[in-house]
């Protein structure tokens, strides 16, 4: 996994202006779990897309068989 380039997060709050997320991932092999960790917190009503690429494969180098994206919001807690 290479985050920006097989794996993003992206900013779409202001669709005219989508950004990276700065942050970094890392990959548990035992628990399967990709966990990101952004370098700075979000805002409440952010809008956000996580994207895993077809660059992505498992240990016996199946790729993804198309991308995926989802949509997420950022709440206040």
């Amino acid at each position: 996994l290479s985050y920006g380039d097989t794996v993003q997060i992206i900013n779409v709050t202001v669709e005219a202006t989508p950004a990276l997320v700065a942050g970094a991932i890392t990959y548990n092999r035992t628990t399967k779990v990709v966990t990101f960790t952004p370098t700075a917190n979000w805002t409440a009503s952010d809008t956000l897309q996580a994207i895993v690429t077809t660059g992505v494969a498992d240990e016996n180098g199946n790729h993804l068989a198309a991308t995926y994206i989802a949509q997420l919001s950022v709440t206040a807690t």
